[in-house]
């Protein structure tokens, strides 16, 4: 499966967030649930002035929305403070990344 990246860059500038960079997070990948974590890489990204925690899928086989949204609340309630975003996949594009808050 090809990276989400350059779509996701893509999607941000689209919605003005301008340049986003966007670091792996494999220290804070430790908090989650194994079974999270092995589904998704964890990266950290600032959009708009504020720290996100971006979710993306591993691999073609992604969860289903409702399994998703279990993940994204056991991230959240793992992660602290910051807002996880889940990208499940590029089959989603160009529609944009789904966002749960």
């Amino acid at each position: 499966m090809q990276s989400p990246m350059p779509l996701l860059t893509k999607y941000f500038d689209e919605i003005g967030a301008g340049p986003v960079v966007t670091t792996p997070d494999p220290e804070s990948a430790k908090s989650l649930p194994v079974f999270v974590s092995q589904t998704y890489e964890l990266h950290r990204a600032n959009l708009f002035g504020r720290e996100y925690s971006l979710l993306l899928c591993r691999d073609k086989e992604r969860p289903t929305p409702a399994e998703a949204e279990k993940h994204l609340k056991l991230a959240r309630s793992a992660l602290g403070p910051n807002e996880g975003v889940s990208i499940p996949g590029q089959r989603d594009w160009p529609d944009g990344a789904r966002k749960s808050g």
